[in-house]
């Protein structure tokens, strides 16, 4: 058991992990929020889910995800991590999962959106 920790003090938080995992519902049309953190870091990422796009996102940032039944596998990768202490992860796009990126986008929609309503 770990002592409750506010959401602005979770990235020491997540510094300090030897791997951040997530674990999904067995659906296909969702992303776990805490993924777009995690990305924010440089810690691995160990992903257990059923999602072809989270797996796309997991890997594309250096994450592993495994489905349900491949408990081996999975704890593999755990020892492993645990075996070779905190190396930090390179994450070259994360900033795309950026929430300053996702601002940006939203508000270059708006502006166009806004823009072909003014023009009419």
């Amino acid at each position: 058991p770990h002592p409750f920790i506010p959401y602005t003090e979770i990235g020491p938080a997540m510094a300090r992990a030897d791997i951040l995992v997530i674990l999904s519902n067995d659906t296909r049309g969702r992303i776990p929020a805490k993924l777009y953190d995690y990305v924010q870091t440089k810690r691995p990422i160990l992903s257990i889910a059923s999602n072809d796009e989270l797996r796309s996102l997991v890997e594309r940032h250096g994450g592993q995800m495994f489905h349900f039944d491949q408990i081996d596998a999975m704890a593999e990768v755990v020892v492993s991590q645990l075996d070779s202490g905190t190396a930090d992860v390179a994450r070259p796009y994360a900033n795309e999962l950026s929430s300053r990126r996702a601002a940006k986008e939203l508000a270059g929609i708006l502006d166009e959106i806004t823009e072909t309503k003014t023009n009419r």
